[in-house]
């Protein structure tokens, strides 16, 4: 190949950017280098995916090096990549033997392009001031063995995407027959674009500390309703603070107002229990540093009983390993995790400007106590033995002499036993929710007196062995803080075989891959799989702290819309994405993901609909009261989040309840579901559920008559005056008339909304934002039905054959729009990033309004009155 050691400065007009100084060269190409290393060898070089079709590298040891020189066209700042062998083979580095080394080690992915093997990526790099003319860097192996492989590196004057072989500013504009290539460009965040940065505080919390209200509703400091519009980010963990604030900048533009951050404040398990992270802490202290300046309030989540606890640390019966359980009863733990957040909460931030504690700063909005671990999970089973077994146990015959119970009987946490629980299942159950739930009390009050926190506290967010029986315990050991929390995410199907990997069956859980088998079906056929059918606690917030529709499924357009106008409707609180570790968009697919085209892509519309209550709020539809005998006596309730109508279980019901019998789950589509724990069960209600739950023709009418799930045909549709679309297989519904919108799609699958920015009736609306979205794939990727045999069952689904690569391929447009109101209004078409676009959309006069045509790459129309 011919050697490229520095590229002169080229403009690209397709960046969203003004011009890009950059210098782009091939690491087969050094100035120097051990001898070791070589452009053949064992990791996939040469190979045509690699640029210039080849890589140096080998294996390497701590000292293995490779200098480089390049001409910069100008002197200034810079920023660094490296296309290198993935995670393996961490380096360090230093320009012109000048200032400390730098170690690059676990830096984010920002693509991924898998070669015969192995996958190559970008990392980001980091800020490098260069001189104008000659600079040198040298890079080292800093790994005693292992993988040391390089591609190519970039420097370029601007933060940028790297993407594969291509150069800023190129393209790859390839898309498979019936798509269109997304492949967005960087973002300047010019004026001219549509933005939603409007819809955030100057700053968040300007206005004070968020609160719950009496409705269970958040407020600000001044009493005025906040709704959440949330996503999980790892952004900080990895990029610099310039980096994040970029990050912000895109999250905020599309409706964005929260940010999580799920950590993990303690200490390795081979230091001592009393140190605490201090690179969480860090990246903390920067994420609500940043998030802050664009409006954007921060959850956090300190700590996940899956991580390791050291034998050293000083918990008696523990030998090292996973904490299950023991947060909420042992007092060696309890006691350094307040060490940890201690720490973390009352140091001044370094990146904020009046390096303000976390403890007083209003941006710091929801303190997440524990992820993912609850005494009612099956993990109690398998961590709760021996000396820890003892230990609990003796505390549970405490706990049944101070209230009064005779006896010291084992505890009994066989949860398979709990169809026909036995007094001893009851009282372990009890002891459980009583013990979780004096943790949460003592651990807000230790935010409060000993740190001064007063951000709003979420206990946890899991569920349990038996979501009948024990999830009301689980609900109410969190009833003692203000904020109830679940994780639930939406699969390919019913089943948890819905993704497998036939070979090595953990991958699944973290990674998708050509020859895994999964399950394809939309939620909008099998409604409870919905995550937004909650029974919420009355008088506290309710958040889905972690979802996502989770790939490899690609029913995903749907995600957006049914979570905003099903929580608008419910009264939910906040919904968080989960998750990413870029800045914008994720290139190609992975497993646990949101910022791909049909669900990043579908916030806009989204999060305009349900953060300004543009679809009205139901009154309950079911207000259970449950007494708390009923909890302990382990009766079920008159309606669960899963496991549906079940005439046996529902005998079992409290004969005091003024429900008889149990309710279809499908009322969570037609309202709220709300439950009071301590009450009185005569004073339970229901709607009139037979007036809205048509069975027979498979369609669920809201309350508020502005929603209709029809899972008959797969569609929802929102006919509310400022907020109208449909979502489904819209091809088979055929055409569609709403109040003010009438759609008619060739599009199989697919999502349409049409949001008033200015909250109007959309037939008076002088700004309209129209969204589609669409079914999209990895450019190239293949896949053919297959049944499968999976936990002893054979599954009927689909065969990845090929996950192709990037850009993203969407789906075409094929839709005609009818929108009632002024025939003269203007249409733009507005590119990935929201800004307008010179792009002809064919509109007329027609309908009584005006007929719109949208072109094949069109994701956003913009409508406008008063406009030429």
């Amino acid at each position: 190949m011919r050697p490229l050691p520095c590229v002169a400065l080229v403009f690209f007009p397709a960046l969203a950017v003004s011009a890009v100084d950059y210098v782009w060269w091939e690491g087969e190409s050094p100035k120097a280098q051990s001898g070791e290393l070589k452009d053949a060898h064992v990791f996939n070089s040469p190979h045509p995916k690699l640029s210039g079709g080849k890589s140096l590298g080998g294996t390497g040891k701590a000292g293995t090096f490779v200098e480089y020189a390049i001409d910069a066209p100008r002197e200034g700042d810079y920023f660094f990549y490296a296309r290198k062998f993935w995670h393996h083979g961490p380096f360090r580095y230093r320009w012109n033997g000048e200032g400390d080394w730098v170690t690059i080690d676990h830096k984010p992915l920002l693509d991924a392009v898998t070669l015969r093997e192995h996958c190559i990526n970008w990392v980001p790099c980091g800020k490098v001031r260069l001189k104008k003319g000659p600079n040198v860097v040298r890079l080292e192996a800093v790994e005693p063995y292992g993988p040391f492989v390089f591609d190519c590196f970039v420097v370029a004057s601007v933060q940028i995407s790297p993407n594969g072989t291509l150069k800023p500013g190129e393209k790859f504009n390839r898309a498979d027959p019936g798509t269109w290539p997304f492949e967005p460009d960087v973002d300047e965040f010019k004026p001219d674009a549509l933005n939603l940065r409007a819809l955030n505080e100057k700053v968040a919390g300007e206005n004070g500390y968020l609160a719950v209200d009496r409705n269970g509703d958040f407020v600000d400091g001044k009493g005025r309703p906040v709704r959440i519009w949330a996503v999980n980010t790892g952004v900080q963990n990895d990029f610099d603070l310039d980096g994040v604030r970029q990050h912000a900048k895109a999250l905020a533009k599309r409706g964005v107002n929260m940010v999580r951050h799920h950590g993990h404040l303690q200490p390795g398990p081979d230091e001592p229990i009393t140190k605490v992270n201090e690179q969480q802490i860090d990246a903390v202290h920067k994420l609500v540093a940043a998030m802050k300046d664009e409006g954007i309030y921060t959850t956090f989540s300190p700590f996940w009983a899956t991580a390791k606890g050291g034998a050293g640390w000083g918990i008696p019966g523990h030998g090292g390993g996973e904490l299950f359980t023991l947060l909420f009863w042992d007092e060696t733990l309890q006691s350094a995790y307040k060490g940890w957040v201690k720490a973390l909460l009352t140091r001044p931030n370094p990146y904020e400007k009046n390096r303000t504690p976390l403890a007083k700063d209003p941006a710091f909005a929801v303190f997440q106590i524990q992820n993912e671990d609850s005494l009612f999970f099956w993990t109690t089973g398998g961590f709760v033995k021996d000396e820890k077994l003892k230990r609990l146990t003796a505390k549970y015959h405490g706990w049944r002499q101070a209230n009064g119970l005779p006896g010291t009987p084992p505890l009994n946490f066989r949860f398979w036993e709990l169809g026909n629980p036995n007094q001893d299942h009851k009282d372990t159950m009890r002891f459980f929710a009583e013990t979780m739930r004096a943790w949460n009390r003592e651990t807000e009050r230790f935010l409060r007196e000993e740190c001064g926190c007063k951000a709003v506290v979420n206990a946890g967010n899991w569920r349990t062995a038996d979501q009948v029986r024990l999830l009301d315990l689980e609900r109410y050991a969190y009833d003692v803080n203000a904020v109830i929390g679940v994780n639930r995410y939406v699969n390919g199907g019913r089943g948890g075989e819905s993704h497998v990997n036939p070979r090595e069956g953990h991958k699944a859980g973290y990674l998708i891959s050509e020859g895994d088998f999964f399950q394809d079906v939309s939620v909008l056929l099998q409604p409870e799989r919905l995550a937004t059918c909650a029974k919420q606690v009355a008088g506290r917030a309710y958040i889905i702290s972690e979802s996502t529709w989770v790939p490899p499924m690609g029913y995903q357009a749907e995600g957006p819309f049914l979570v905003a106008v099903h929580s608008a409707l419910n009264g939910l609180d906040a919904y968080y994405w989960f998750a990413t570790g870029q800045i914008a968009y994720d290139t190609t697919i992975g497993k646990w993901q949101f910022a791909c085209p049909p669900l990043l892509g579908g916030f806009p519309a989204a999060a305009v609909l349900f953060r300004k209550g543009l679809v009205q709020r139901g009154k309950p539809v079911v207000h259970e009261e449950r007494a708390l005998d009923d909890l302990w006596n382990l009766r079920p309730p008159v309606i669960a989040e899963e496991g549906g109508y079940d005439a046996n279980r529902d005998s079992q019901i409290s004969p005091q309840s003024a429900i008889k019998g149990g309710v279809d789950p499908l009322a969570y589509l037609a309202g709220p579901v709300e439950v009071v724990y301590g009450g009185d069960p005569a004073k339970s209600t229901t709607a009139d559920l037979q007036a809205l739950i048509d069975k027979g023709a498979k369609q669920v009418t809201s309350v508020t008559k502005e929603v209709v799930f029809d899972y008959g045909r797969g569609l929802c549709t929102v006919n509310a005056p400022a907020a109208q679309g449909a979502c489904g297989f819209l091809a088979k519904a055929g055409p569609i008339a709403l109040k003010d919108l009438a759609i008619e799609s060739k599009m199989d699958y697919g999502a349409i909304l049409a949001v008033a920015l200015d909250e109007r009736p959309l037939r008076e609306s002088r700004k309209i934002l129209v969204q589609v979205t669409a079914r999209a794939r990895p450019h190239g990727w293949r896949q053919s039905e297959a049944s499968y045999q999976a936990d002893k069952r054979t599954w009927q689904g689909f065969r990845i054959d090929s996950k192709g690569d990037a850009p993203w391929n969407v789906a075409n447009t094929e839709a005609t729009l009818t929108l009632a109101g002024p025939a003269s209004r203007t249409v733009t078409r507005l590119d990935e990033n929201l800004y307008p676009t010179a792009d002809k959309v064919e509109a007329k006069p027609g309908g009584g309004g005006i007929v719109i045509t949208p072109p094949a790459n069109a994701m956003y129309l913009l409508v406008e009155s008063g406009r030429r």
